[in-house]
């Protein structure tokens, strides 16, 4: 097997029950859907991405559940920073003042993440790509990454 086989064979599935968790990362579904609505998702993706949150979100849980609450936080800060910086690499690239930019955006973080995955030393705790996408989704959440520069949801008691 290839060192590149390897790294793939080594993530976790995009498997988990969410109903399980009864600590949730923090973050409003709607305010997902309505940012990534902003930046020009189809329903079909904004589906896709709040999939990938959920199984982010339980990925956290099993590290926290398998190594402990320390060591499990300490997982999740650490992948947190890097879909945080990817998007952020992407989000400057990406964006403009005129329309949406969201998928643009979504495509140049999925190519950060492949240079990431691929670069030697990189620590990611058997995430997969979708896994580290799924972050940037609870992130999106949050209101730390962004996908558009319109902002209709501050006009929106709804998404607080």
């Amino acid at each position: 097997m290839t060192a590149l086989e390897d790294g793939f064979a080594g993530t976790a599935t995009l498997d988990g029950d969410v109903s399980l968790m009864n600590n949730r990362t923090p973050g409003s579904p709607a305010l997902l859907t309505a940012k990534l609505e902003a930046g020009g998702f189809s329903v079909t993706s904004i589906h896709s991405a709040t999939d990938l949150r959920n199984k982010a979100d339980y990925l956290a849980f099993v590290w926290n559940e398998k190594h402990g609450s320390k060591q499990g936080l300490r997982r999740l800060q650490h992948v947190r920073s890097l879909a945080l910086s990817d998007a952020a690499t992407a989000f400057e690239a990406a964006k403009k003042d005129d329309g949406p930019f969201g998928v643009p955006m979504l495509q140049e973080f999925r190519k950060n993440l492949q240079i990431r995955r691929h670069s030697p030393g990189q620590q990611l705790h058997d995430c997969s790509n979708e896994h580290l996408e799924g972050f940037a989704y609870g992130l999106t959440s949050e209101c730390q990454v962004m996908w558009s520069l319109n902002r209709p949801w501050e006009n929106n008691d709804e998404h607080r």
